[in-house]
């Protein structure tokens, strides 16, 4: 290598300690996705929020079935239904079950969920084939998260599992670094958009597509520019 070329690794790090990081801005998270997070991220409820089951099934008292004698079904009435979503404050009383949806509230009362497929999937009366202990398919609130848990780190770069972490966490906006803007500017008489005719001497541009591209890759917002020369030797937009 001649003495007079610079190393790429020199222009490089030249580059970088002439740059600075972009001024955080709070942004919805849609406006959000690329940019950098500025500040720790922490859940502001626990994850789950509330016990819930964590399958479809039946809610129960666990030493209803397990006061069974080994082998022989427990049949149960069924009181009511719980759907996902089902704001009611609920209670199964001993000795009955409730149907209850995955993601659903525990009803008050019941210490075990029964999956579906332990059952005769009855409507009125449930025939339950297998004990489950208590806790049985429950998530219990903070059994993924704590309320004040990081979810997402600063510095981290925000992408489809960063955005989707904090909404979970319940963040509809996030501080983050955005993306930098990047101007791609192409210059030459000769230059003229690709498909067009081409008329002698010109030639389609492509490096200003190609490195908008590139800046686009590595996280910018890039847009193209093409200016022409000018009668002194310079360029004119």
């Amino acid at each position: 290598m001649s003495d007079d070329l610079v190393p790429v690794e020199a222009h490089l790090a030249e580059i970088l300690a002439a740059t600075r990081p972009l001024t955080p801005v709070r942004l919805g998270l849609e406006e959000a996705e690329g940019g950098v997070l500025a500040e720790d991220a922490t859940a502001l409820r626990p994850l789950p929020s509330f016990d819930n089951s964590g399958m479809d099934g039946y809610a129960v008292h666990a030493a209803d079935i397990a006061a069974a004698a080994p082998g022989a079904p427990v049949t149960l009435p069924v009181t009511g239904d719980i759907p996902a979503g089902d704001t009611r404050t609920l209670t199964v009383a001993p000795g009955t079950s409730a149907r209850i949806m995955t993601g659903a509230l525990m009803p008050a009362g019941a210490d075990a969920v029964v999956p579906v497929e332990w059952t005769d999937g009855g409507d009125k009366r449930v025939a339950i084939g297998r004990r489950a202990p208590a806790g049985n398919a429950i998530r219990r609130i903070g059994d993924d998260v704590a309320e004040g848990d990081v979810m997402v780190a600063a510095g981290a770069l925000l992408g489809p599992a960063q955005i989707g972490l904090l909404a979970a966490g319940g963040h509809r906006t996030a501080l983050v670094r955005p993306r930098p803007r990047v101007e791609v500017i192409a210059t030459g008489n000769e230059l003229t958009d690709p498909g067009t005719p081409l008329a002698p001497g010109q030639i389609w541009e492509s490096n200003g597509r190609m490195l908008a591209a590139m800046a686009r890759q590595a996280g910018g917002r890039a847009r193209q520019h093409r200016v022409k020369d000018d009668r002194r030797g310079g360029h004119r937009a």
